[in-house]
C-alpha cells in the first residue's frame, strides 16, 4: 500500500513540474442492425481566424474495424433513446450484467481482419487493441447512463487505471473483448475489461478505465445511475473499488492539507531523501564522467520525439481527437524508445496510470516526448518509458500537457548475441529524479507480479 501511495504522491508532485468494409467481419453480441450514422463537425473558433464546418459519415474514418462497429452501435442507441422515451417509469438502477458487452475477433477464419491487426513480426498490433479498449469502455459507460427517464450526461475518460498484458495475443487465435461497469460513485464509474483467447480459454489482457459524468451545459459533475451488484463476485469487486476510491480521497485530502499549511508529509520527506541520495550518486557521472565504471546513460540521452497535426479523420463521436488514437501513437513511440535503448525488440507488459488532463481538438499540434526513466535487469529485464503528449499552440506561444502515458516493456536480452545487459538510467535534475523514482515503482510492481 505504501508503494501505491508513494506513486500517487509522486504523480501529484510531478504535476507541479510540468498528459466500411471490415465492419461486417467483426462479430458482436449485439443483434441490432447498425446503419451508417452521421455526425457534424462543430464550428470552432481558431486562433488563426479560420472556421470549419463539415458533415462527414459518422465520425473519423481512420480507426480500427472494431472501434467503428462500437461507435455505430452507440449512435444507434442514441437515436433510439431520442425517439423512444415511453418507458420513463423504468427502474433507475443498473446491474453489472446490464452493461456487459462482448466483441469477438475471428482471426482464425477472417484473413482480412487478421491482416488489419497484423504487426511486422506476425503478432497482433497492441496499439490497435488499445484503441478498441478505449472505444469499448466508452460504449459501456454510455450503456450504463442510457435510460429513458434520465438525461444523457457528457461522459469523459478520466484515466486509464491499467492495461496489462498477461499473455501474448496470438494472431491466428480468435479472441473476445468484453467488459462491464464494476463500480459507480456519485459522478464517476470504473469499467473493467478483459481480452480472452478463445482457443486456450485464457485471459490475455486486463484493463480498467475510469469515466466521469458532466452536465452537457454547465460542465459540472452529473449524478449518474447507481450500480447494484447481483452476485458475490460483483459485490466483492464493487467493495474493493469502493475502498480504493476512499483511500485515494484520503491521500489526496492529506496532501492538499499539508500543502496549504506549508508542511511536509512523511511521504514527501521520504521522497526528498531519496531524491537527494539519487542526485548525489549522479554527481560522479556528471562531474567526473571519465571515472565512471558502471554501465550508465543519462535520462536525457534516451529521448525520442515526434509531432503531428490532429486530423478530422481521427475524431471521436464528440468531435474531439479519439483518446484511443493518442494511446496508439504514444504506444508506438514508447515501443521505439525502448527498442533503441535496449538494442533488442521489447514486448509490451503494461500501460499504467494515464491521466487525461486536457482534451485534444481537431487541428491541434501535438508533440509526443518519450524517454526511458528507469531500467533494470533483476529479477527480469524491464524498461519503463514515459510518454508525454503536449498540445502546442504557436500563435498563443503556449504549450500544455494533455496526457502522460506510463509504459512498461520487457526485454529479451538472451535472444541477442551482443546484448547481454542494459544500461542504468542517470537522473541529472530534480525533475528527472522524480520521474526516475516513479518509473522504479511502476517497474517494481510489474517485477513483483511477474516474479
Amino acid at each position: 500500500m505504501f508503494r501505491s501511495q508513494a506513486v500517487a504522491f509522486l504523480r501529484l508532485q510531478r504535476t507541479a513540474y510540468a498528459t466500411q468494409s471490415l465492419i461486417s467481419q467483426v462479430q458482436s453480441t449485439s443483434t441490432r442492425s447498425v446503419p451508417a450514422g452521421t455526425s457534424q463537425l462543430s464550428k470552432r473558433d481558431r486562433s488563426d481566424g479560420a472556421e470549419h464546418v463539415e458533415t462527414e459519415p459518422f465520425a473519423g474514418q481512420y480507426h480500427s474495424p472494431v472501434t467503428g462497429q462500437l461507435w455505430r452501435e452507440r449512435l444507434v442507441a442514441k437515436q433510439h433513446l431520442a425517439t423512444n422515451r415511453e418507458d420513463a417509469t423504468a427502474s433507475v438502477v443498473r446491474t453489472p450484467s446490464d452493461t456487459r458487452t462482448q466483441l469477438r475477433y475471428c482471426f482464425s477464419t477472417d484473413s482480412k481482419l487478421r491482416d488489419a491487426y497484423r504487426n511486422p513480426w506476425g503478432f497482433v498490433r497492441h496499439g490497435m487493441l488499445l484503441e478498441d479498449l478505449d472505444a469499448l469502455a466508452g460504449n459501456i459507460a454510455f450503456k450504463h447512463c442510457n435510460h429513458p427517464a434520465r438525461p444523457l450526461p457528457m461522459l469523459v475518460t478520466a484515466s486509464v487505471d491499467s492495461i496489462r498484458m498477461l499473455q501474448r495475443v496470438r494472431l491466428h487465435h480468435d479472441i473476445t473483448l468484453s467488459g462491464e461497469v464494476e463500480w459507480v460513485g456519485r459522478s464517476s464509474m470504473l469499467i473493467r475489461m478483459k481480452v480472452t483467447d478463445n482457443t486456450t480459454d485464457s485471459q490475455v489482457i486486463s484493463a480498467g478505465f475510469s469515466f466521469v459524468a458532466r452536465d452537457p451545459t454547465t460542465k459540472k459533475a452529473f449524478e449518474i445511475i447507481p450500480l447494484q451488484p447481483q452476485t458475490d463476485e460483483e459485490t466483492h469487486a464493487f467493495k474493493e473499488a469502493e475502498e480504493a476510491n476512499a483511500i485515494r480521497k484520503v491521500a489526496r485530502a492529506e496532501a492538499q492539507k499539508a500543502a496549504s499549511m506549508g508542511m511536509s508529509t512523511d511521504l514527501e520527506r521520504a521522497r526528498d531523501k531519496e531524491i537527494d541520495d539519487l542526485l548525489a550518486k549522479s554527481r560522479i557521472a556528471i562531474d567526473m564522467p571519465a571515472l565512471v565504471t558502471e554501465n550508465l546513460v543519462f535520462m536525457s540521452q534516451t529521448k525520442l520525439e515526434n509531432s503531428f497535426i490532429c486530423q478530422p479523420q481521427n475524431r471521436n463521436l464528440n468531435n474531439r481527437i479519439f483518446g484511443g488514437f493518442l494511446m496508439r501513437r504514444a504506444f508506438e513511440i514508447g515501443f521505439s524508445t525502448a527498442y533503441l535503448f535496449a538494442g533488442t525488440r521489447p514486448h509490451f507488459i503494461e500501460l499504467d496510470k494515464v491521466l487525461f488532463q486536457r482534451p485534444v481538438d481537431i487541428g491541434d499540434l501535438v508533440r509526443l516526448q518519450a524517454q526511458v526513466t528507469y531500467a533494470t535487469v533483476e529479477p527480469t529485464p524491464l524498461v519503463h518509458v514515459e510518454v508525454t503528449a503536449v498540445i502546442v499552440r504557436p500563435e498563443k506561444r503556449e504549450a500544455v500537457v494533455s496526457n502522460v502515458f506510463n509504459f512498461t516493456y520487457g526485454v529479451n536480452l538472451h535472444l541477442e548475441e551482443h546484448n547481454r545487459t542494459i544500461k542504468s538510467i542517470v537522473a541529472a535534475t530534480r525533475e528527472e529524479a522524480l520521474k526516475h523514482l516513479e518509473g522504479r515503482d511502476f517497474v517494481a510492481n510489474n517485477a513483483d507480479t511477474l516474479g
